[in-house]
């Protein structure tokens, strides 16, 4: 989080035209032409002039200080007689920053305002963070001036360091809890597996294998989620790769027998919706590696996640298989994959196409989830 300075500057702007627009003519410390025009307004004038918290100089053309207010004073630790005939970048700029307020000037003298945050020094050598605004006077001998405003911003500085440290450090504690749910779902996968090499019954096996592949779905979100600086929201291209690569292992699948092919890239995804989507691509995946190409058949699949419109999303998993059986109606089966995916789409708040043509190809469209668990 960022401090957001527009608000303070046109505060400060509003300041500006209140302190100069009638009277930016009138200031010049020999001016005695207009003395008795100006008499009227200058108590006016100088008691809006010093009553401001803000520093404020006023420059001749050769960027000496004609003028300062007490705000100046305060801010600085500079009299008006320390700062008159003196430049800016002579008493209170940091050595290191002299060119820029010598830029700065150069600025203002071609007409243009000056809206800037940088650091100034007291007399005392402290640093202080402002905000600078500025503009070009015409004083009455024709000749060109120029007023600069500090507005001292070192607190919001110290608010705006305190807030992003103590981000940093949620962040990081984010990352931790990401990374130590990863590893606790690894060890249960693990276990799993050390308990099917047990099974000797391939059906059961099959069962614990699935169960450590839906393990694994959720494990590498909160993987890819360590691994990002945004913890708001997944790359799922990565995602689905690291995902489908994985079941490919976890079946024995060749690439030379069953060919891969993602399109999803630039799609982020939330956790919320994240975790559902790659449980259903890996019930279909599965379903897919086990069941559409018999006898070592070769075959491709394809997944494609699309953004529509409206906050609406597209997941298309397909394949060239032997294609689902007419007879299997996905809305009423005993198969656990099937129902998973139908409470999944639930979750989703989505809609569900089967298209049984040339293999089988699911189309899911859906929503980001918000917070609370329902589409935004």
């Amino acid at each position: 989080m960022s401090f957001n300075t527009e608000i303070l500057r046109e505060q400060v702007q509003l300041q500006n035209i209140k302190l100069m627009k009638k009277d930016s003519k009138n200031i010049h410390v020999d001016s005695k032409k207009n003395g008795e025009a100006f008499s009227g307004s200058k108590s006016y004038f100088e008691q809006i002039f010093d009553s401001r918290s803000e520093a404020i100089l006023i420059l001749d053309e050769k960027n000496e200080i004609v003028n300062t207010n007490k705000g100046f004073e305060k801010m600085f630790q500079f009299s008006i007689n320390e700062a008159i005939g003196r430049t800016p970048y002579e008493i209170i700029v940091p050595e290191k920053l002299v060119a820029e307020s010598m830029d700065v000037l150069n600025t203002l003298s071609n007409g243009h305002n000056i809206n800037k945050e940088t650091t100034r020094k007291r007399k005392d050598g402290h640093l202080i963070n402002v905000l600078i605004t500025g503009n070009k006077l015409s004083l009455d001998d024709n000749s060109h001036g120029k007023y600069l405003i500090y507005t001292d911003i070192s607190g919001h500085k110290k608010s705006e360091e305190q807030i992003k440290a103590s981000l940093m450090e949620k962040e990081v504690l984010l990352k931790e809890i990401h990374h130590r749910v990863k590893n606790n779902l690894q060890v249960v996968s693990s276990l799993l597996y050390l308990q099917s090499r047990k099974i000797t019954d391939k059906e059961v096996e099959s069962m614990f294998l699935n169960c450590q592949n839906r393990v694994k779905s959720i494990s590498l979100i909160h993987e890819k989620l360590y691994q990002t600086n945004d913890l708001a929201r997944i790359d799922f291209d990565k995602y689905i790769k690291s995902l489908v690569y994985h079941l490919f292992n976890s079946f024995g699948v060749k690439s030379e027998q069953i060919g891969l092919t993602v399109n999803s890239e630039n799609i982020f995804l939330t956790m919320d919706t994240a975790i559902p989507c790659g449980l259903i691509i890996n019930e279909l995946v599965t379903n897919t590696l086990k069941h559409a190409f018999p006898s070592n058949r070769k075959g491709e699949i394809k997944i494609e996640v699309s953004y529509q419109r409206n906050n609406k999303f597209t997941l298309i998993v397909a394949d060239n298989g032997i294609g689902l059986p007419q007879d299997i109606d996905i809305e009423n089966t005993d198969t656990l994959g099937f129902q998973l995916v139908q409470t999944l789409i639930k979750q989703l708040e989505a809609s569900l196409e089967i298209n049984r043509e040339n293999g089988t190809e699911y189309q899911i469209t859906f929503s980001i989830l918000n917070q609370k668990g329902g589409g935004e």
